[in-house]
């Protein structure tokens, strides 16, 4: 699957359960916050419920809308807004790398918490993850290389 596929049917497995992400993501994002390591990392230029409010429940339903097919691999303004604030304040490159795999973590382990996670919906998970994350370090990488 490359980026040019149509992103309505990039997620299939994910697709057919994703009412109940959506329940869960007040779980999702609690999870989130709770990581130590991503507690630490936040507390380096933001307050946990600022951060909460700004940007994870913005970031956790722009993964819904791509599970969905409403938008593609890596259209989302608040990510960039987030990185554009860690930009500016000098935030090194690890500490976002520590926040968005607590993310990955926390959706996975609710994954995992329901009956219908299986190999598909690991690979399915695992993907757009991963996409993503690789999205967001480029990003990052050139915004440092704009200093």
């Amino acid at each position: 699957m490359n980026q040019s596929d149509n992103h309505t049917n990039a997620f299939p497995s994910l697709k057919a359960h994703l009412e109940t992400l959506q329940k869960g993501r007040s779980l999702i994002i609690e999870t989130w916050m709770s990581d130590s390591s991503a507690k630490q990392a936040i507390e380096k230029f933001s307050d946990l419920q600022t951060f909460k409010e700004t940007y994870a429940a913005s970031v956790v339903d722009y993964y819904y809308q791509i599970i969905q097919g409403s938008v593609g691999l890596n259209e989302c303004p608040v990510i960039n807004q987030w990185l554009d604030n860690c930009h500016s304040k000098h935030i090194p490159p690890h500490i976002v790398m520590t926040i968005c795999l607590a993310f990955r973590k926390s959706l996975i382990g609710y994954l995992i918490e329901q009956t219908f996670f299986d190999h598909e919906i690991f690979d399915e998970i695992s993907l757009l993850t991963d996409r993503e994350l690789t999205k967001v370090m480029q990003t990052y990488s050139l915004k440092l290389e704009e200093k």
